[in-house]
């Protein structure tokens, strides 16, 4: 009991004497920091090269797809090294198909709409990054949804202004409809492979 009490003395006697108090240090943990400047936003405009391969099921034949696109995108930087993004590709002209075999052009549209996650790493005015996202492809009157990616590189040429190029893929199945040049409707694998150059600004 008396060294209870001793203690307890010792304790009241080093506070009312003046005895240094010695702050407790707390580790500070870095979080990814949101953007907070004006230039969260961001358009763009490009022009992709759209290639692909359609098989089709009742011909057992493979064909190869060439066609010019333009794909226009807008995105929010919502932290340092994330973005979302929202893209849109619509071919223009005729798509060319093509083996060993045959060439020919078909009079149809195929277009792309997708939202991604854009992970971003940047160095000095470089900058690679990636997209994982989800989309729809429309081709004439057939339409499919499916898991999209990608992956580029931009480049600061102006401030705000930076050119890119990336390749994707948006689509690799087989729920699209294609219709050949015998105009007989057969349901086959296809891949819709896109490369695009391009430009953003942001503001």
């Amino acid at each position: 009991m008396k060294k209870i009490f001793c203690s307890s003395m010792a304790v009241v006697s080093i506070a009312f004497s003046g005895g240094d108090i010695v702050p407790v240090q707390t580790d500070i943990i870095n979080t990814p920091s949101v953007e907070t400047g004006k230039n969260n936003f961001y358009i763009g405009i490009g022009y992709s090269q759209l290639t692909g391969s359609e098989f089709y099921n009742g011909t057992f034949e493979k064909l190869d797809l060439d066609a010019n696109a333009v794909t226009l995108n807008a995105g929010y930087k919502i932290y340092d090294y994330l973005s979302v993004e929202g893209r849109y590709l619509t071919t223009v002209g005729d798509i060319n198909y093509d083996n060993s075999i045959r060439d020919f052009d078909i009079d149809k549209v195929i277009t792309n709409k997708a939202l991604y996650l854009k992970p971003e790493y940047e160095l000095n005015k470089f900058s690679i990054y990636g997209l994982l996202g989800y989309g729809q492809v429309v081709a004439n009157r057939a339409s499919d949804s499916s898991f999209q990616w990608g992956i580029g590189v931009s480049y600061e040429v102006l401030e705000n202004t930076r050119l890119y190029v990336d390749y994707s893929s948006i689509y690799d199945d087989n729920g699209l409809d294609s219709e050949d040049y015998t105009n007989q409707t057969y349901n086959g694998n296809k891949t819709f492979t896109p490369l695009t150059y391009g430009m953003i600004y942001s503001f």
